[in-house]
């Protein structure tokens, strides 16, 4: 039997090829990186899924009932207007898809990169965002959950997120929630960052289901050496993560790997992704990987195979590394990184032709796994492409993700104990032991991820 006959047989018969999946997701966009993401996000899907409006991905879109407008199904919300302003404009002028007028909400004033401003002083914003998110919720015919997109370095992203995420687990307690967390360079971007971050974090880790973290400096590593670019700006590293959010959250469907031929089950949905990644809530932290990763002028002339893309994905996963260059990789290092690496799950996503071409035995091998979990590899697969003729990306949980965490809040204590602008937060509210709190959390977070081991 082939497999991507099977695949697309499938797909067809259960009308998935039109609508891409019931389930719908609502997307939460915050502060400039949040909404940066989010556009391009939703551009990628838009532009890769169809040539009809009509056949854009129902997980993802919806059409108006009172015009032919397909709107996102997002709320965007900022404290200034200018973001908010110049990504409602790009979605309209792309022609095929829109922001719905009443799914925006911004302030005129900013948090000044203070999380304790965005936190605090977020009440009337919270209300407002709140509302809009319910009247997307109510147009769903079926709802999974949420996906907020959000960086912690500044105030509006960090302090504002931290509250819109709390208030969507307090409104909506049994929806499944995604924060996508853009985690600062290391050399810093703003003074306050390892604080913004650290608390930022920890209010996260009590209400989210999952916390994908997406570090800047793999991001400029990947447009260094894989893009190729000179001059990086935070567009380039926001477009670099929207593309791989498209390739982990567009619809794709469960395949049982050990069946000959593999068996094709039911689409993924939100709640089986945190299910098998996040078993146990003091593991919620995800990283995602994808391949391939060149620039756009080098796909026409570009031979995709599964051998040649798999491979180096499973190196980047095990040792825990953004891009293909630079992976010192032999035999006995590749062993010695899965050691240093143990995984609590991993989810493998396949898009393109020629599925059944694809093994995927190195993913799934035991011997990298924590001995506790029990559900640890699950494959998804889409016959249709999005980017690329083939492409595959993999979201894993394992011991490295906390490795960023451990960095920053040590960062953090050193300027805690010399009481480095700890008045800023003081005035709005945030007191020495809030602080103390959410470091000592984040280290008990970074503790129970250093205690992981394949013994």
């Amino acid at each position: 039997v082939d497999f991507v006959r099977e695949i697309g047989g499938w797909l067809r018969s259960c009308g998935a090829a039109e609508s891409w999946g019931a389930m719908s997701l609502i997307t939460v966009q915050l502060g400039q990186a949040g909404n940066q993401i989010g556009v391009e996000f939703f551009d990628v899907l838009a532009r890769t899924s169809s040539t009809s409006h009509s056949e854009l991905p129902h997980r993802f879109f919806r059409h108006s009932r009172s015009s032919k407008a397909v709107y996102a199904r997002a709320v965007v919300a900022d404290l200034e207007p200018k973001v908010i302003a110049a990504t409602r404009a790009r979605a309209t002028a792309s022609g095929r898809w829109a922001y719905a007028p009443d799914a925006h909400y911004c302030q005129q004033r900013g948090a000044g990169n203070n999380w304790a401003n965005g936190y605090t002083n977020s009440g009337d914003a919270c209300t407002e965002i709140l509302a809009r998110v319910r009247r997307e919720v109510e147009r769903c015919s079926d709802f999974a959950g949420f996906l907020v997109l959000m960086s912690v370095a500044g105030g509006t992203g960090s302090g504002l997120g931290t509250k819109v995420s709390e208030s969507l687990r307090d409104a909506f307690p049994n929806a499944f929630i995604v924060n996508l967390v853009v985690w600062p360079y290391s050399t810093g971007e703003v003074l306050v960052q390892n604080y913004n971050a650290i608390l930022s974090l920890s209010h996260l880790y009590q209400t989210s289901d999952a916390v994908l973290l997406v570090q800047n400096d793999d991001l400029h590593a990947i447009c260094t050496k894989m893009l190729h670019l000179k001059t990086i700006t935070f567009e380039h590293l926001n477009t670099v993560v929207a593309s791989q959010l498209a390739a982990a959250f567009a619809s794709a469907s469960d395949i049982d790997y050990t069946a000959n031929p593999p068996m094709v089950g039911r689409e993924g949905q939100l709640s089986d992704m945190i299910s098998l990644l996040c078993p146990h809530p003091d593991y919620k932290l995800l990283t995602l990987r994808s391949v391939p990763q060149m620039p756009d002028e080098y796909r026409a002339y570009t031979t995709y195979q599964w051998p040649r893309l798999l491979r180096p994905l499973h190196q980047m996963a095990a040792a825990h590394y953004p891009c293909e260059e630079g992976i010192k990789w032999r035999s006995t290092a590749g062993a010695a990184a899965v050691e240093a690496n143990p995984c609590i799950a991993n989810l493998l996503i396949l898009r393109g032709s020629e599925l059944s071409d694809a093994d995927v035995a190195a993913f799934a091998d035991p011997g990298q796994y924590v001995p506790w979990s029990h559900e640890r590899f699950a494959l998804w697969a889409d016959p249709r492409p999005l980017a690329h003729e083939k492409a595959a990306c993999i979201l894993t949980n394992c011991k490295a993700a906390a490795r960023p965490i451990d960095d920053v809040v040590g960062k953090a204590w050193q300027m805690f104990s010399s009481k480095a602008f700890i008045h800023q937060y003081a005035r709005y509210g945030v007191a020495e032991d809030a602080f103390v709190n959410s470091f000592v959390r984040m280290e008990q977070v970074v503790k129970a991820y250093n205690s992981l081991s394949l013994s």
